[in-house]
């Protein structure tokens, strides 16, 4: 639907001008001799303008040199040059007069839309020429009928624009929207000019779906939007106006706005292919609020600790949130309310405890109420802002409720450790994590198992470098000591690629890619932690050899629903491991003893020809075939890095185990095969701790 201009704003016919003129002498046009008429307060001219008094300044030129003529120059001449004194006119001042109307327009492009804009542009393009011409005392060559002959435009409009006494409807048409486009700049704050694309930039570029509602489809807003994000992507954020500056603008663009918040998911999902923004750990999000459109050029970076720490209530000092707050306010020229709604719409922060009156987030309440920011909500702010978080981060004094530890608690005067200092620890505790740390799949309270109290210490230290965390330390039945650490470290770690649960159920359990391509030194670092952990230093035929053993989980028996785990292997071959197997009791962290069927390879080997049965026989067979189709992706990842290092290692299946709960594991090994190759592990990434640290101090010293 195109918009219709307002009442009495079309520009006049040349039928509604025509006066007799043959009664009338003909004087030579002396514009000296005339003198300004006297305003007519009824007079429809840019004088009596509601936004007449506006400053009429020029903005910024650059901003409308370039674009796509409205009306091509020369074909438009040869089409007004009916008669040589037209054509004369035209190439000494219609060019200058043809490119000052098209900046013009080109701020105003919509006004394209008006079924009677030929004949206005027409008008406008004459006026502009013969006030060129009457500037250079060129028309006192003419008398006014002369002029109508050349422009086909009455005389008496000429003689309304050469006295000043009246203008074109299309000019007077761009004086009103010109000011009012002004007065809107004006009111908006400075600091969101920078963030505000061009009206006009947007509306040319969106205006090829207003005519044909039916090409508003996803691909197509999908590739419009795209455009507006390339001219504005100098910003984190970048905001285009949907709705009209003023009531004469564009006011279709706000049903592009509706279709766009139906199907925000789907858009945003096409532009982040398109803009292939995952190879930048970038991600494109999208909100529209108010009829105006907001582009959020998030980072996914795992070293920007308010990405790490996005879902984190983060307390800030009162007067620094509220600064970020309304600072963020005035660029993105909203209120508290539209504020919320943007949060509520690009971060990821939990969508509840919505102030019931005025739908604000309670993070955004008074600082007398509500301390905090999600890590996700700074995030938004600190790009808005354009205020780098080495410049926040002094003023975050806790992570987490310190004062709700059944909710896990959290993080006294965080430390937000970075560069080799961040990817040292965050290579150290994945390790940790990854190997004897279990994340609680509700609370995300992380817990941590060791025999050994002085690893346990050990770790707890490792853990204090990201701030005073919440700890409890006890020891256990058995000698094993257990040590909690407060939720935030376990979403932290979650955000780093640990998974939480049963870590050996996780379909893609991989080691991180901030580890796998790290540095020499994150590699390091890692292989220092993972030997204490799940790794050994034993002397093997009279061999010193590092090593790692990681299971794979074939079936995970009672926890198969709860993890929808499909089991990899059949119920004849678990009845094959406990007929076959050796019978054992393990204590588990809880510390009770429970019962497990172990079957080694050694014995598997030997079932292949001295089972009791051929079908058993068989079955030892395809049990093994089972097993090496289904390695240890971990392990391989791991073994990957130890070669990097220029380590020769070896990887083999040790042992199958069938527990109590019909849970199927298979136990596989990395081992070093050389003593060169252990002593440079030795010497490049000796563990960092506890007994395996002293066997290696004591071998390297004899």
């Amino acid at each position: 639907m195109k918009l219709e201009p307002p009442p009495n704003e079309y520009p006049p016919t040349i039928e509604e001008h025509k006066a007799p003129t043959e009664n009338i002498p003909i004087e030579p046009l002396m514009l000296t001799d005339h003198k300004p008429h006297r305003e007519d307060p009824n007079q429809d001219t840019d004088k009596t303008s509601p936004c007449s008094i506006i400053n009429k300044s020029k903005p910024n030129e650059s901003e409308y040199d370039s674009g796509t003529p409205i009306k091509d120059w020369d074909t438009l001449r040869n089409d007004l040059a009916h008669t040589p004194e037209a054509a004369d006119l035209l190439d000494t001042y219609g060019k200058p007069a043809w490119e000052s109307l098209e900046h013009d327009l080109r701020r105003h492009p919509y006004l394209q839309a008006r079924n009677t804009f030929n004949q206005a542009y027409t008008y406008a393009l004459w006026h502009r020429t013969l006030n060129a011409a009457r500037d250079d005392n060129t028309l006192t060559n003419y008398t006014y009928k002369d002029l109508e002959d050349i422009t086909n435009i009455p005389w008496g409009c000429i003689r309304d624009w050469t006295l000043g006494e009246k203008t074109p409807h299309l000019e007077r048409t761009l004086n009103i929207h010109e000011a009012t486009r002004q007065h809107w700049e004006t009111q908006l704050p400075h600091e969101a000019k920078n963030h505000i694309l061009d009206p006009s930039f947007v509306y040319n570029t969106l205006k090829s779906l207003l005519d044909h509602p039916n090409h508003q489809t996803t691909e197509n807003l999908a590739s419009a939007i795209e455009t507006l994000y390339h001219h504005g992507s100098t910003q984190r954020l970048t905001i285009a106006e949907l709705k009209p500056y003023h009531r004469m603008g564009p006011q279709e663009l706000c049903t592009i706005a509706h279709t766009i918040t139906d199907h925000q998911n789907q858009i945003t999902d096409l532009l982040n292919q398109r803009l292939n923004l995952e190879a930048t750990q970038e991600e494109l999000r999208l909100a529209v609020e108010n009829n105006t459109l907001y582009l959020w050029r998030k980072t996914k970076d795992p070293d920007y600790w308010p990405n790490a720490l996005k879902g984190e209530l983060l307390y800030l000092k009162p007067d620094v949130k509220e600064n970020l707050v309304i600072s963020a306010q005035r660029r993105l020229n909203v209120n508290k309310t539209q504020l919320g709604q943007l949060i509520n719409q690009l971060t990821e922060h939990p969508r509840e405890n919505l102030e019931k009156t005025c739908n604000i987030p309670y993070e955004l309440w008074s600082t007398k109420y509500s301390k905090y920011l999600y890590g996700d909500t700074l995030h938004l702010l600190i790009d808005t802002t354009h205020q780098p978080f080495t410049t926040i981060k002094p003023y975050i004094t806790q992570i987490g409720r310190i004062a709700n530890p059944e909710k896990g608690g959290g993080i006294q005067n965080p430390r937000f450790p970075e560069g080799k200092q961040l990817n040292d620890l965050r290579a150290r505790l994945v390790a940790l994590a990854i190997s004897d740390c279990h994340i609680n799949k509700n609370t995300h309270i992380l817990t941590y198992h060791k025999n050994d109290l002085d690893r346990m210490v050990y770790g707890q230290n490792l853990f204090h470098q990201l701030g005073d965390c919440t700890y409890q330390l006890e020891q256990l039945q058995g000698g094993r000591y257990r040590l909690t650490v407060s939720a935030p470290v376990g979403r932290l770690l979650e955000n780093w690629g640990v998974p939480q649960g049963d870590k050996h159920l996780h379909p893609n359990l991989r080691l991180p890619k901030t580890i796998r391509n790290g540095t020499l030194e994150v590699k390091r670092a890692y292989i220092a932690e993972v030997i204490p952990e799940d790794g050994f230093f034993v002397n093997r035929n009279g061999q010193m050899k590092f090593g790692i053993k990681r299971t794979t989980i074939l079936d995970a028996g009672l926890k198969s629903e709860i993890y929808g785990f499909k089991p990899k292997i059949t119920d004849t071959q678990k009845d094959f491991i406990y007929r076959y197997g050796e019978s054992q009791y393990q204590t588990i962290r809880d510390d009770k003893p429970r019962r497990q069927i172990t079957l080694t390879k050694g014995r598997l080997d030997q079932l292949k020809t001295e089972a009791n049965t051929k079908q058993d026989q068989k079955l030892a067979e395809e049990l093994i075939e089972t097993i090496n189709s289904n390695p240890c992706q971990l392990l391989k990842d791991e073994q990957e890095l130890i070669q990097s290092l220029g380590i020769s290692i070896q990887d083999i299946f040790k042992e199958i185990h069938l527990y109590e709960t019909e849970r199927v594991s298979a136990v596989w090994e990395i081992y070093i095969d050389s003593n060169n190759d252990t002593r440079f592990w030795a010497d490049i990434a000796p563990p960092s701790s506890g007994e395996k640290q002293a066997a290696v101090q004591e071998w390297l010293s004899q």
